[in-house]
């Protein structure tokens, strides 16, 4: 998780995340299904921290991808990535909020389920590294967290 500054700014222009979620979109091959871009002038979701979460909407029967100001090319390229391997899988249950019953998931070994996210978040890495333009967009991102993190050497 990274911290913000409160003075932190955003990261990519609303044009320039518009250009991003249309290639991504056409690059995934997810023109068909039902995917809503909501951005939202905040810097980030107050209670999760996330620049970026993919949620299905049981109502509207449709993806709703909110990206937060402080969203960059390889979160809203990932956010989609759980659509796309969801797709390729066939399966659904494989996105975070997807449309899966609770007693599906509660049927997980319990040290799993809190690990879950994050261990789909390497799948889903992995398979859009397939894509030209996702690994530099990885890379970046990679190398502008590595400054928030403390000296390891520091630490027992």
């Amino acid at each position: 998780m990274s911290i913000h500054k409160p003075d932190s700014k955003p990261t990519l222009t609303f044009l320039e995340v518009q250009i991003i979620c249309e290639e991504w979109v056409n690059k995934l091959q997810l023109e068909g299904l039902p995917i809503f871009f909501d951005y939202i002038e905040q810097p980030y979701n107050k209670k999760t921290f996330q620049k970026g979460i993919v949620l299905w909407d049981e109502e509207e029967k449709a993806w709703h991808i909110e990206l937060y100001e402080l969203i960059d090319k390889r979160a809203i390229i990932h956010e989609l990535g759980h659509i796309y391997f969801a797709k390729i899988l066939n399966d659904w249950y494989f996105v975070a909020s997807c449309k899966v019953s609770k007693q599906r998931f509660r049927k997980m070994n319990y040290e799993i389920t809190r690990y879950f996210n994050r261990l789909l978040d390497c799948f889903v890495d992995y398979h859009l590294t397939k894509f030209e333009g996702f690994y530099d967009a990885f890379v970046t991102y990679i190398s502008s967290d590595l400054k928030e993190y403390p000296d390891p050497q520091r630490y027992d």
